[in-house]
Order: C-alpha cells, then structure tokens, then sequence
C-alpha cells in the first residue's frame, strides 16, 4: 500500500481472454503469440516501476493456462515479480545493503550463482543427445533395456492354511482348479476371471510373485503362501520371458541414462582441471584442531601430535634436571605441650 501498488485489472481480464481461448497455442508458452507491442502492455504498477506482459511471460515459463482459472490468478505471478523489488528497497531503506553479513550474504549468493553457470558451460552445454550418440550408448548396454519376464497365474487366496493346503491337494489331484478358485478365491480383482492374476513381473507379490516366476508353466505351488492375514495357493498357466527392448521403445531410458553418466565424467573431469589450475593447500595441524576426533593421515616427514623427536642423552639429562622439583624441607611433628 505504501508503494502505491496498483493492478490492472481490465487488462488483466482482456489477457486472460486471450490466453484462455481455444485458438491459443498449447504446449508452449501461453504468451507466444503476443507480439513486441502486445509484451509492452502493463498489467500492474508501484511507485518503483511495473509489470509487463513479457513479466509474466518470463515469470510463468511454460505453466499450462490451467494454473490460471481467473484474471486475478495472475496476481500471484505480478507479486512474484514485484516482492523482491520492494524487499531491496527496503533493504535499502533499513542500510542493509551496506551491513557486512548483508554484503557477504550477496557475495556468496552471487558465487553460487556464478558456479551454476559455470556448471552448465563446462557440463551441461557439453552434453551431446543426438540420435546418433544415444544409438551408440544403447548398443553399449542393451542389459540395461530389456522387458521384465512376466507370469500369469491362476489364484486361490483364503483366509485359513488348513483350506488353502486341502484346496491345494484337490488342485493337484485333478480337481477343475478354475472353478475352485472361482468358488473359494477372497481376491475380489480375479474371482470373475476365475483366479487370473497376471501377467505380472517378479517384483510383484513379493514371495508369492517370485515363486511364481520360479516354476514351469503347468505347475502348482509346493505349499501355501503367507499373504498378509491370508494364504495364497496357486498354478503357473503362462510365462513370457524377458526380451530386448528397441532403442525406439526405451529412448527415454537411454537419454536419462546417458545424461546421467556424462554429467557426472564431466563434473569430475572439471573439478579435477580446477584442482589443477587452483592449486589447495591442506592445513594438517589446523584440521586436527577443528576435528580432534577424526582420524587423518599424517605426512610421513611430519611427527605425529603424540610423538616427539628423540633428544639426545644431553638433553634429556638438561630436561631431566628442569623438570626435577624442588628438594623440600620434611615437615617437623607438632610439639605437644
């Protein structure tokens, strides 16, 4: 209020319109068809400046319109711009910016912004992601980009081992295990497929799943398996085994993968290159002081804190005598009277 902070909100409601309507672009910024003139119009004011629309363009990035339901959802993305203006003034005000924790808070803040780009020159720029270089990554590590083995099974889940294991006995004497399990199973998801449960991968169902996955199709689990409160009991009606996965199918794995691995061979490439051109002298004796618990290497031609160099007889003998107290005078008995 102080700052006379107006908005303005017919324009506001004017650019809302706009960027809400069924002829706006998608997927990119809800400003770009805004030309030179229509990124100069001004949406709000304060006594130490305004807000344009290549503000909020700048401001809001590629956020889909859906964040904004209303004009005055952009008042939000005008105070986000506005607020750190009117802290620095005040700062200003309040003679913060000549305080020195104030001036070192800005300087280290100012570094690390400085390290970001400097990080994203030397790495990130660095980065090359075309088709060609991603193919070569894949067929570098096609173990990486393969499908899950998957098994179907037919299921009977009851709440007691007693009727799991007889239930169990009848499957593998012959009895029609799909109509058993379309009887007896609790999983409501399978009863009205009959117990089908799958396909699924081997990290699925935890015991039950990996057991699955152990036997041939055809074949019925050995014994009752502890689900929770209830008891699983089951055969394995198919298998699909593991297969390579396309580079088309798993670019996405790829790409993530490979920028995962340069980014790193980079970040340590130039860390070592700053090592180099900035060269780091460790204070052993000072680290001790600060970190008198941890264990740290000593030089070989410096002596440990504990250890001191050998004297010679001389010495000790000169030390000897220096240290040697005083020969004292005994104490008399007290005189009784």
């Amino acid at each position: 209020v102080q700052k006379g902070l107006v908005y303005y909100d017919t324009t506001l409601a004017e650019i809302h319109a706009r960027v809400s309507s069924s002829e706006a672009p998608q997927n990119v910024s809800i400003f770009s068809d805004f030309n030179e003139d229509d990124r100069k119009i001004v949406v709000a004011a304060w006594s130490g400046g305004e807000v344009t629309v290549a503000d909020l363009d700048e401001k809001i990035g590629n956020a889909s319109i859906d964040y904004f339901k209303t004009p005055d959802s952009f008042k939000d993305v005008i105070d986000g711009v506005i607020v750190p203006e009117l802290l620095k003034e005040r700062a200003k005000e309040f003679g913060a910016f000549d305080d020195p924790e104030a001036l070192k808070a800005a300087k280290e803040a100012r570094e690390a912004k400085m390290m970001v780009e400097v990080e994203k020159l030397e790495v990130d720029d660095k980065i090359n992601t075309d088709d060609e270089t991603l193919k070569e990554f894949y067929s570098m590590n096609l173990d990486k980009y393969v499908t899950e083995p998957q098994v179907t099974i037919r299921e009977i889940l009851v709440d007691s081992k007693e009727k799991a294991e007889e239930l169990l006995e009848k499957g593998k004497s012959g009895a029609n295990f799909a109509n058993l399990a379309s009887k007896n199973t609790q999983r409501s998801s399978a009863k009205k497929k009959q117990g089908i449960v799958g396909p699924f991968g081997p990290k699925r169902y935890g015991k039950m799943g990996r057991e699955a996955h152990a036997l041939e199709v055809g074949q019925f689990c050995d014994e009752p398996v502890r689900m929770g409160k209830n008891y699983s009991i089951f055969k394995v009606e198919d298998k699909i085994p593991a297969t390579q996965k396309t580079f088309e199918e798993s670019k996405r794995e790829v790409e993530r993968d490979y920028k995962r691995e340069v980014t790193q061979k980079l970040r340590d490439e130039w860390l070592e290159r700053l090592k180099t051109e900035i060269p780091v002298k460790i204070y052993e004796k000072n680290l001790r002081r600060v970190l008198p618990f941890q264990e740290i290497e000593t030089p070989k031609d410096e002596p440990k804190p504990e250890e001191k160099p050998e004297m010679g007889t001389g010495e000790k003998e000169t030390q000897e005598q220096a240290v040697k107290p005083e020969a004292k005078e005994p104490k008399k008995a007290p005189v009784e009277h």
